[in-house]
């Protein structure tokens, strides 16, 4: 076994009673999230070998809409550069490869192929290649270049999945512009189908997400119809709404159900889209199974006598044999 990868999206306790925003806090705007993540690569560089690669996931620079926080996209960009800096002298230091891998979520300031193409281009290879050369002592391009290298993309599946994304035109985008990325996180999302509030069985879409709605993470939820992608900070407020006016569509929650789920309860989940990306993409990419609830699982779902750690390794089975034999 290896360690290739840590996650440093949280910051503070992610197991606490209430996560919620605070998941987002620090920002990338701050030398708090700056520092943190430096402290981060210096442990996982202990555990790398020369000529080995390894990256860190962190969040996608704050909560909120990228177009309304164009000052705080700057600050990210600058420290992101700082980040780039560090790891390039840690690289021609040590030999080895550690790259910064930003994870687009919804509602998030990069939660879409849209918004993170707009940072990359409108901020990070403008402000931050500029902060770059001042710190490196380098060309534009050169600049430009050496934040392709470490600054890539946490692809977590659940995200882009809930977000509606065509996840082959949107890798394809990332690669026109030069945009890496770093690892793929394996995750699966809710996905049902609901008319004025019905599921195809008869029954209530409402009753059926109730007990997913809880106090510790956000669950954003998206509704697609015939007048487009409706948008809910959290699956409470989508049930506040429904309760009022039926949803009629494709709805999706971000809720990271094991990936050899195929179903959950009288839903189904994305799998398909896992098993899409898989097929496109070697083994050779860095791929982390990112399913980290589930203690909320056991508690309010499946009977207390199933164990956790058998259930964890059934995923990773899963992916394995699709790998090597494919579905």
């Amino acid at each position: 076994m290896r360690l290739f990868t840590l996650n440093a999206f949280p910051y503070q306790n992610f197991h606490d009673h209430s996560v919620k925003h605070q998941v987002y806090k620090p920002d990338w705007s701050s030398k708090e999230r700056f520092d943190y993540t430096v402290r981060m690569f210096s442990i996982l560089e202990k555990f790398l070998m020369p000529g080995e690669e390894g990256g860190i996931s962190t969040l996608p620079l704050g909560y909120g809409d990228l177009t309304l926080h164009s000052d705080l996209a700057d600050r990210s960009a600058e420290h992101l550069a700082e980040i780039a800096a560090f790891l390039m002298k840690k690289e021609q230091e040590t030999g080895k490869f550690m790259h910064l891998d930003l994870e687009p979520e919804p509602g998030c300031l990069l939660e879409d192929t849209k918004s993170v193409c707009r940072f990359f281009e409108k901020h990070l290879f403008t402000v931050g290649a500029r902060k770059l050369k001042s710190v490196m002592t380098l060309s534009e391009d050169q600049a430009i270049d050496s934040l392709k290298r470490y600054i890539q993309l946490c692809y977590d599946i659940c995200h882009f999945s809930v977000a509606f994304e065509n996840h082959s035109q949107a890798l394809k985008t990332f690669d026109q512009l030069g945009i890496q990325i770093g690892k793929f996180q394996v995750s699966n999302a809710i996905h049902m189908n609901s008319q004025n509030g019905r599921l195809e069985n008869g029954h209530s879409i409402i009753d059926f997400c109730i007990p997913l709605s809880q106090d510790k993470y956000l669950h954003q939820t998206r509704v697609k119809s015939k007048n487009g992608i409706e948008r809910f900070d959290d699956l409470t407020d989508a049930i506040s709404k429904w309760e009022k006016t039926p949803p009629s569509g494709s709805v999706r929650i971000h809720y990271h159900v094991p990936i050899h789920w195929k179903t959950f309860g009288e839903a189904e989940t994305t799998q398909h889209e896992i098993v899409e990306l898989v097929r496109q993409y070697p083994k050779s990419t860095l791929w982390e199974v990112e399913t980290y609830t589930w203690p909320s699982f056991y508690k309010d779902f499946k009977s207390e006598k199933l164990d956790i750690a058998d259930e964890i390794a059934a995923e990773i089975d899963w992916l394995s044999d699709a790998f090597e034999h494919g579905f």
